[in-house]
């Protein structure tokens, strides 16, 4: 199948970003796609001629292509200078996925057998300013555990999860999102790339926490559990388990299951 004519600034636009090309190429399709990308990145109305141009295509199939996204009502067309522009059908379909729900879904399995598998409760948590947010919590089995309430709220400073989830952002950001907290200690956790203490609020609680990689940014998935001179230190095991689950919830948000890379690194 021949190529398409070189499109002078738009290829190394997307060389920028492109992903490994497929098998299977779709031509008519990627062309709407370009379209697309060729007027978000612009910024600013452009004719017929200036789309074609940029995607080294002939008038007469860039009407057709522009007049169909048209009628999709992608694109709209200003009467008074025919100049096209995105419309807000792609916003519209953004909104209409809601990204907690998307991270609610992808959670709920991988939760639910980490719960079994440590024998301890777990819950996932958001940064929200100065605080988390407890999005998530599953239960385990277990007649004598821990729980923290969904919809809960705690100073990040305070806690393992949102150290370790400010941490993750930008160095600039630290002392506003956990203050009083030392910057030697968030880079200690930056270099982990997990966070284990004491918690500062219960006596004889322990709190294991490893970040979950969004589309966004991170959040926090931990397990709390019971300090006793009586059972052996599991810690290793429960983080092999955390590290697992959260790659699972990240798989099934089609993201890499690769560790995660800081906002500042």
């Amino acid at each position: 199948m021949p190529k398409n004519p070189p499109r002078g600034k738009k290829t190394a636009t997307k060389s920028k970003t492109a992903k490994k090309e497929t098998s299977y190429p779709v031509p008519a399709l990627d062309r709407g796609l370009d379209v697309l990308e060729i007027l978000a990145a612009a910024r600013r109305p452009l004719l017929l001629s200036e789309v074609a141009a940029e995607m080294g295509l002939a008038s007469g199939v860039m009407f057709r292509l522009l007049t169909r996204l048209e009628s999709r009502q992608y694109l709209t067309r200003d009467p008074a200078t025919s100049r096209f522009s995105l419309s807000l059908r792609l916003y519209a379909l953004a909104l209409a996925q809601n990204p907690l729900d998307h991270l609610l879904r992808a959670a709920r399995l991988p939760m639910e057998e980490l719960a079994i598998a440590a024998g301890e409760s777990c819950h996932l948590s958001i940064l929200l300013g100065q605080d988390i947010l407890v999005v998530a919590s599953t239960a385990t089995p277990a007649p004598i555990h821990l729980t923290v309430e969904v919809g809960s709220r705690h100073q990040a400073a305070q806690t393992t999860s949102g150290r370790l989830l400010a941490a993750l952002r930008p160095r600039e950001e630290w002392a506003k999102l956990a203050p009083g907290v030392p910057g030697a200690t968030l880079e200690s956790l930056l270099k982990n790339g997990h966070a284990s203490a004491s918690n500062e609020r219960l006596i004889g609680v322990h709190d294991l926490a490893v970040p979950v990689r969004l589309a966004d940014g991170h959040a926090a998935l931990a397990v709390p559990h019971l300090s006793s001179s009586r059972t052996k230190d599991d810690s290793a095991r429960r983080l092999a388990l955390l590290q697992s689950a959260s790659a699972q919830i990240s798989a099934a948000m089609g993201l890499p299951a690769t560790p995660p890379t800081p906002a500042h690194a």
